[in-house]
């Protein structure tokens, strides 16, 4: 395949690895939208997404599209047909591809400039500002967070300090879980109002028995009724 400048300078811009190669690149002046169409190479290998087995030739392909970083004042979008594998340990499986995590619509590097902007500017600003729906930004906003929840731990939280507070009528409630050691946010959950003050019960300081609100409700199981709705609705 032979390709133009334009098209290396696209693939270099991109990033590309064997086996991926730019197929091809239109442009509509009209929908103010650049199209970038990425393909492997014929007798491409891949490696299968669970176990990493190497070596596995495409199976099939499905055609797939992610939103990449705007190209000056357009849009930019990537198609790729993705291949599935056939593993002999876990079965058909669809390839990971480098530019994008599994089930989004969004390249990383778009992803990054999500999480990037929503620092200074409410979901709804920021869906507005890049033309997209704010429940697409939710779920990449929600993968992160999830991800990076999974990673924490509270072995060393010994003071926490909660507060409520009314965030609009009908009794919707913010409540605030907070390590006192060093300031930093543990939980924030919006609700119905959880409780009228935290009642630690009295078998001892609070600071010799919180690891963590959860670990603190399961070791102290008639400690609060409020406890019990943070796991819940976590």
């Amino acid at each position: 395949m032979v390709s133009s400048p334009l098209e290396d300078l696209f693939a270099r811009a991109l990033g590309l690895e064997v086996p991926w190669q730019l197929a091809r690149v239109t442009f509509s002046e009209e929908d103010r939208e650049l199209h970038l169409y990425l393909d492997f190479k014929r007798g491409g290998r891949f490696s299968c997404p669970d176990c990493g087995e190497v070596e596995l030739t495409a199976y099939d392909t499905q055609d797939k599209k992610w939103r990449h970083l705007d190209f000056f004042q357009h849009q930019a979008f990537l198609h790729a047909r993705v291949p599935r594998v056939r593993c002999p340990s876990c079965g058909v499986r669809q390839v990971a591809v480098p530019w994008a995590r599994s089930g989004s619509g969004f390249t990383l590097l778009f992803e990054a400039l999500i999480l990037t902007l929503v620092q200074d500017l409410p979901v709804k600003a920021l869906a507005r500002l890049i033309g997209e729906h704010d429940t697409r930004i939710w779920r990449v906003l929600r993968h992160y967070i999830d991800e990076a929840r999974g990673r924490e731990e509270y072995k060393d939280v010994h003071r926490i300090g909660i507060d409520e507070t009314a965030r609009k009528r009908s009794h919707q409630y913010v409540s605030l879980f907070v390590n006192l050691d060093p300031i930093e946010t543990l939980w924030l959950v919006l609700k119905k109002r959880f409780f009228n003050g935290w009642i630690p019960s009295d078998k001892g300081p609070l600071d010799h028995r919180v690891t963590n609100a959860i670990g603190y409700y399961e070791q102290q199981p008639g400690l609060v009724r409020s406890a019990c709705a943070i796991i819940t609705y976590l």
